[in-house]
């Protein structure tokens, strides 16, 4: 592991409407590492996922490879962190094609609509994400799994070393959800991507993540690997409701379910 870290917070906090939603919070992300952030609902993942795409004001530090993220142009930052939001909106007025077209704009230096190199690129992400037949529909005819894989798609169209995602499971059956499970781990395995996913998908961190900040009323309770985290006590904890830890009959990793 490169020993200089790719992200660097320091004692970052966030505030919304006068109300403190991140305190003091400090973490570094390194290269290729696979980081879930958990916790339950209004915890704080998704406001600190907006600090590091610097969508949101925020107090404190967060550096790229030692350089703060308010020196980086839209389009660096968009080379060095891709993000996927929770969801994207219904009526964006470009097709599946297009809007994966306009995620390469940090990549690009032509007009996207003739671009070769641009649609060249997104063939395969295409194939992927399994996009290829609705390429062409506009994405306010997409159902809300449909737009949920598009939104992923774009962000693995930003070619950038490390993906935000917040919730990319949301709105997807469990088909849908085995295939993007199956795609970020070949993803990001083959291309040696940083992940940083925010999920409630406790499972799936305990087979493909190797680290879990868990977040609670706005602060770090834990940064630990998932054979710390990912037991009873913590789960319940951090989740303040009741779990039932087993093993898997046939992955022999353990199960986790809810169990109020």
């Amino acid at each position: 592991m490169n020993k200089e870290p790719f992200i660097h917070v320091s004692n970052l906090s966030a505030f919304t409407k006068e109300k403190r939603i991140l305190e003091g919070l400090n973490f570094e992300c390194f290269e290729n590492q696979k980081i879930a952030l958990i916790g339950a609902n209004g915890a704080g993942k998704t406001t600190l996922l907006r600090c590091l795409m610097r969508l949101i004001a925020f107090e404190g530090s967060i550096t790229i490879h030692g350089r703060a993220i308010q020196e980086f142009s839209k389009k660096q930052l968009a080379r060095k962190i891709a993000y996927a939001p929770q969801q994207i909106p219904k009526n964006i007025p470009f097709t599946v094609c297009e809007f994966l077209q306009m995620a390469r704009f940090s990549n690009e230096r032509t007009d996207l609509a003739t671009n070769q190199s641009s649609l060249h690129f997104i063939e395969p992400i295409l194939n992927q994400t399994g996009l290829r037949e609705i390429a062409h529909r506009p994405i306010s005819s997409l159902s809300g799994g449909e737009r949920q894989r598009a939104n992923i798609a774009a962000a693995l169209a930003q070619d950038a070393p490390m993906l935000v995602l917040d919730e990319p499971y949301a709105h997807l059956d469990p088909a849908q959800q085995a295939s993007i499970h199956n795609l970020l781990k070949e993803i990001s395995t083959q291309k040696k991507l940083s992940l940083l996913i925010a999920t409630h998908d406790l499972n799936w961190i305990s087979e493909h993540c190797e680290r879990i900040i868990a977040l609670k009323n706005g602060k770090i309770i834990f940064d630990q690997n998932p054979d710390f985290i990912l037991k009873k006590p913590i789960l319940e904890e951090i989740f303040e409701t009741k779990f039932l830890i087993t093993q898997h009959p046939e992955k022999k990793c353990p199960l986790i379910l809810s169990n109020p």
